[in-house]
């Protein structure tokens, strides 16, 4: 072996890639940006990145071109193994790898999760037969796409319906995890459990979802992922166990020790690349091959990816990788004798590189989390991580860990409260592209000591213009969600000149309407729109009150006041307007005109405000969930562009006799993919076949679009 490296080290091609090897990285990390955004911009820097290396260094432009090759060929075959997944009646034995939340099976390199409520241990061999399925598409575009997330962790179906036979239990590396998750369980309470698992070995999933949202809102998460910080304190604490016992062959029990903890943390990204890291560090200073700090870490990045080209679109690999780069690259900038000012520098740095690599994932900011990592990293670094390591082997201490947890949580508590947020919209590719850019600029003028003012007030002006994205917007835009229950629309103008929503959808866990208008930039409604009560309207409207300004709410006449004075608490100068027959107003383009209800008719549904909203040459009517009972009380030919079924497409509403009364061109029904009655009904789409429509449950999130200059909306 040594005589190999020696020979390599006299090698052209080997003087040549040293301190290169972050250029192949960084050509791959293009490929990713242009696979995944479908980004022509991209595509164009590539070739000119590649023409770039050709003149640059030849040696380097032929290794970009073999990883290049190899990179794309593994790709290929995972996305191969996707297309060839099971779906519809299969058979196949799969070897259970998590039973902690959703039951996960494996078979090759590709998972699935089994829809049962019956438990079943990690290594059990089963005969699963059922109905494969897709995994869940994304029902509103800007947010969290569940099946992309599901494909890049190999994860290629559901199994529904499934009749299971486990024929017997094998020994796998999800086990080493499960047997440690176990011991935990079994020696600790719930309470330090949950945390053990979770600071030792990475495993979050017990851990209570107010402290876990609390954790990510200070910004501190990165404490709770098994990263450098944990890996540094084992291998110290290692190194001296071992010197202290054995004496020699420190470098080798050490690397065996953390391949054991790479599979304890089931192959975690920041434990491989720590593990690596370590393991290559140790070959570069036994053979003297040169290599810096940088190629060291683009060589693991290169083999990774190689291995499994979807760790691209892996946030923790994003995370982990692009800070260790940025550290790497900015270690100069970021030394310091006073360990408070370092700690400061390290903190303010990460933050801000932190920001273009997790927006994507998050578009939460807590502006002070620079501070409260000067606070929790020296905490969890020298105290709560050390000593869960020691309690872990000690279990009749778990009374005082548990006293350590407690302040813990009253210190992120207290902390939140000082917490100040801002959201950022989400923005292209290329924007974000250019944000790095300057980053780097500005962080290399601070190392030269040559700061330019001009660099800082770009930087601010992009910052700026960051925060009022929504502003360049251009288009109109009329958004029917696809949620899970109930409707909500929004009337979206250009440059953020106005927002008005439409009912609010359900109570939901992950407040999708909420969290849209923030990916938006949207931070105020000047009006909302409640047609009626029933919680598949109104269910949102508190979330989104609690996080957006709202100006003005309408309903119909004959709602109970006492519903909506509760939200004067969230803004004072709320203002709430009853609503009924013939009441009309203007506001910017739009102009309303209330159609229905005329007096009580005694009924919640009934009783829904019915309007034509026309915005420029667009008109739209609106009907909440009216029933027969309501339609046969509406007089008169209406005219419209796009009709909204009434009562989520039920077979109660939008009768002959009233579409006879309607004159309209398109129809879109919010049937809530969710729902248990069958929506839309067929009897509803005998009614309306004649005319092109739209179900939300099968089409997902329905855009009408115009730019700004234009009068009339089209379908997108």
């Amino acid at each position: 072996m040594r005589q190999y490296f020696l020979k390599l080290k006299t090698t052209l091609l080997y003087k040549n890639l040293i301190d290169n090897y972050h250029f192949v990285v960084l050509s791959l990390f293009i490929i990713g940006v242009i696979y995944y955004f479908k980004s022509v911009v991209f595509l164009f820097i590539l070739i000119l990145y590649y023409l770039y290396l050709f003149v640059k260094n030849k040696y380097v432009f032929i290794l970009t071109m073999v990883i290049f090759s190899l990179f794309i060929a593994s790709l290929l075959c995972l996305e191969l193994n996707f297309k060839r997944r099971y779906l519809g009646q299969n058979t196949a034995q799969f070897t259970v790898i998590d039973n902690s939340s959703n039951l996960i099976v494996k078979r090759g390199i590709s998972k699935y999760i089994v829809d049962t409520t019956d438990s079943y241990e990690v290594g059990d061999i089963l005969i699963i037969k059922g109905n494969f399925k897709n995994i869940e598409e994304e029902h509103i575009p800007e947010l969290f796409n569940y099946q992309l997330y599901s494909k890049y962790h190999r994860i290629l179906g559901v199994v529904k319906e499934p009749v299971i036979v486990k024929t017997k239990n094998i020994f796998t590396i999800s086990k080493i995890q499960d047997m440690i998750c176990t011991y935990c369980d079994n020696n600790f309470s719930n309470l330090s459990s949950s945390y053990l698992k979770a600071l030792v070995i990475g495993n979050k999933k017990s851990l209570d979802k107010t402290t876990l949202s609390s954790i990510n809102s200070l910004g501190i998460s990165h404490l709770f992922v098994v990263s450098g910080l944990h890996v540094e304190l084992l291998v110290n604490m290692i190194e001296w166990l071992v010197k202290k016992i054995f004496k020699k062959s420190v470098n080798l029990i050490t690397i065996i020790i953390l391949i054991l903890y790479t599979f304890m943390t089931n192959l975690s990204v920041s434990v491989l690349r720590v593990a690596l890291g370590y393991i290559l560090k140790q070959v570069n200073i036994e053979y003297q091959l040169k290599l810096t700090a940088l190629d060291q870490l683009s060589i693991i990045t290169i083999l990774l990816l190689i291995i499994n080209p979807y760790y691209l679109f892996n946030s923790s690999f994003i995370l982990s990788f692009g800070l260790t780069y940025s550290l790497v690259i900015g270690s100069k900038l970021l030394n310091h004798k006073n360990y408070l000012f370092s700690l400061l520098k390290m903190s303010v740095y990460c933050q801000i590189i932190g920001l273009p690599l997790s927006y994507n994932f998050s578009n939460k900011f807590n502006l002070t989390s620079v501070i409260f990592n000067m606070m929790f990293v020296p905490f969890v670094s020298y105290i709560f991580l050390p000593v869960s390591i020691v309690i872990m082997f000690c279990p009749f201490l778990n009374i005082i860990y548990e006293y350590l947890i407690n302040l813990f949580e009253l210190l992120i508590e207290i902390s939140n409260k000082f917490s100040i947020f801002i959201y950022l919209p989400k923005v292209s590719v290329v924007f974000i592209s250019l944000f790095i850019v300057l980053i780097f600029c500005l962080f290399k003028q601070l190392e030269m000591k040559k700061i330019k003012k001009g660099m800082i007030l770009l930087l601010l002006i992009y910052i700026t213009i960051w925060l009022n994205y929504a502003k360049l917007d251009i288009y109109d835009q009329i958004v029917f969600f696809d949620l899970p229950n109930g409707e909500s629309t929004l009337i979206h103008g250009a440059f953020n000149e106005y927002n008005i929503l439409i009912d609010t959808g359900d109570v939901e866990e992950n407040n999708t309407i909420l969290e849209y208008l923030k990916k938006r930039g949207i931070r105020k409604l000047d009006y909302v729109i409640i047609t009626h009560s029933d919680n598949d309207h109104i269910g949102g409207l508190e979330k989104i009150m609690s996080e957006v300004r709202v100006k003005n709410i309408i309903t119909n006449k004959y709602e109970r006041k006492k519903i909506f004075e509760y939200y004067h608490q969230y803004n004072k100068n709320l203002k709430v307007h009853y609503l009924k027959k013939n009441d009309s107003f203007m506001f910017k383009n739009i102009y309303f005109k209330v159609i229905s209800p005329e007096y009580d008719i005694g009924d919640v549904n009934n009783n829904s405000l019915v309007f034509l909203m026309q915005i420029d040459d667009f008109k739209i009517l609106f009907t909440g969930d009216i029933e027969e009972k309501a339609e046969n009380k509406i007089e008169g030919v209406i005219k419209c562009d796009l009709l909204k079924i009434a009562h989520h497409g039920s077979k109660t509403s939008t009768t002959d006799k009233f579409l006879d009364k309607v004159i309209y061109d398109e129809a879109i029904i919010m049937n809530g993919y969710y729902n248990i009655f069958g929506f839309p009904s067929k009897t509803v789409i005998n009614r309306i076949r004649n005319k092109p429509y739209y179900v939300t449950g099968y089409e997902k999130t329905i855009i009408y679009e115009k730019i700004f200059f234009k009068k009339r909306f089209g379908k997108i």
